[in-house]
Order: C-alpha cells, then sequence, then structure tokens
C-alpha cells in the first residue's frame, strides 16, 4: 500500500478543502523561561519552560469562533464550493465553539 502523501490524497481525492484560522494578534500572552543554564542541556528542551497560555483572554476565543463561523458562513455560500460539498457533510467541534460564543 502506498504510504498518503498530500499527492496521492489529491489523487484519491480530487476535490479537497483545507482551512486555517488563527489569531495574528492574540491578547493572551504566554511565556519562555530558561530553567537550566548548564551545558548538558544544550541539545535538548530541557532547561526551557514553554507557557503558551492559548486563548487564556476570553476575547481571544469569542473573535476565533466568529472568524470560524465567518468562514463556515462563506464557504457554504460559494457557488463554486456548495456544489462540491457533499449533503450529508456535518461538523461537530466548530459547532460546540459557535454555541458559546456570542
Amino acid at each position: 500500500m502506498r504510504p498518503l502523501t498530500p499527492l496521492t490524497l489529491a489523487i484519491v481525492h480530487p476535490i479537497n478543502i483545507s482551512v486555517a484560522i488563527e489569531l495574528s494578534h492574540p491578547l493572551s500572552q504566554g511565556s519562555v523561561h530558561i530553567t537550566s543554564a548548564t551545558d548538558e542541556h544544550t541539545d535538548t528542551n530541557e532547561g526551557v519552560s514553554v507557557d503558551p497560555h492559548y486563548l487564556v483572554n476570553s476575547l481571544d476565543l469569542k473573535i476565533l469562533a466568529r472568524q470560524v463561523r465567518f468562514t463556515k458562513d462563506a464557504i457554504t455560500r460559494a457557488e463554486p464550493i456548495v456544489r462540491h460539498l457533499k449533503s450529508y457533510y456535518q461538523e461537530t467541534v466548530p459547532t460546540i465553539i459557535l454555541a458559546s460564543a456570542p
């Protein structure tokens, strides 16, 4: 069996849609700290503490949820794309996120 690569997936499923949504300027701020200054940790991730604090600020989650809603609505209204969407198309994770957004 051939390994699944972007090229083989495109051949098997010729119509694919990928959407990436991100917060360009999030209000949540994380931190990166050096926890060890010894030379023995120079080639590894040991000695570094990373705390990204993703979506800690509630406004970040609201903005991201609105971006997801806007993108979903735009895709499902775009006639060149709509004809390729399956009628039984469902999504669960964005619905959960959108339900909690104002």
